[in-house]
């Protein structure tokens, strides 16, 4: 557990990945679980090594096929992979077993709108959040920007930018990236990425998950922001 700890801790603040990766293998030595290999997954997957985070999750479903935490971080997987019909299919059979888990629900309902299968997202944004009570984060400027409406995505940032700025905060955090790519301007969002790894933004490794910003980040300019954090290539 102290292993684990650390490793997470490496992981998501200190930015040693090296460190962590070493921590992680130390943990599935010690304990080879369906823990251990899930958590490994996850931090493959941020590592961009998404071939070898599929392999630890399903490790981790065939020690422990019943929990829907291993089947919805599986999903995040094939998400890092590029793998978005077997992810959506995934997130099918997680909401299936766990209907009031939300997490799979705002991975489904993302992966919907990139796929232009807007009634079905927007279902699952409104079941959402009916489970958390807060909506989606950016859904309304997403589905603008997905949408053809990029004017209107525009001004709904631009009042979030400034609404930052009064109360004393970077303008932008990472994850108003995906808007931005979302409208096609890979330059604002390189920017954003960019700022958020000068920050240490622990928000920033979630944000590359998504397949979209997946592939961003494995462009050269994408490398530079990579570079900046320590992931090694």
């Amino acid at each position: 557990d102290a292993f684990l700890g650390r490793a997470v801790f490496r992981t998501m603040l200190a930015w040693d990945f090296p460190g962590a990766e070493s921590d992680f293998r130390r943990v599935i030595d010690l304990r080879p679980d369906a823990q251990a290999h899930d958590f490994y997954g996850w931090f493959l997957g941020l590592m961009f090594r998404s071939d070898e985070a599929i392999v630890e999750s399903h490790k981790a479903l065939a020690l422990d096929p019943r929990d829907p935490a291993f089947r919805d971080d599986l999903v995040i997987s094939l998400l890092g992979a590029g793998l978005t019909d077997q992810a959506l299919a995934q997130a099918d059979t997680v909401i299936a077993m766990d209907p009031t888990g939300s997490e799979p629900i705002r991975w489904r309902a993302l992966m919907r709108l990139e796929a232009g299968r807007l009634p079905e997202a927007e279902a699952d944004a409104r079941r959402y959040e009916s489970l958390t009570g807060a909506p989606i984060p950016f859904w309304r400027p997403l589905v603008l920007a997905h949408t053809g409406h990029g004017g209107e995505a525009r001004k709904l940032m631009s009042a979030m930018e400034q609404k930052r700025l009064a109360e004393g905060l970077p303008r932008r955090e990472s994850s108003f990236a995906h808007v931005y790519l979302a409208l096609g301007d890979t330059t604002t969002t390189l920017e954003i990425l960019s700022d958020a790894a000068d920050r240490h933004e622990t928000e920033l490794l979630r944000t590359l998950y998504f397949p979209a910003m997946h592939r961003l980040a494995r462009t050269p300019r994408g490398q530079a922001v990579r570079d900046k954090m320590g992931i090694p290539k």
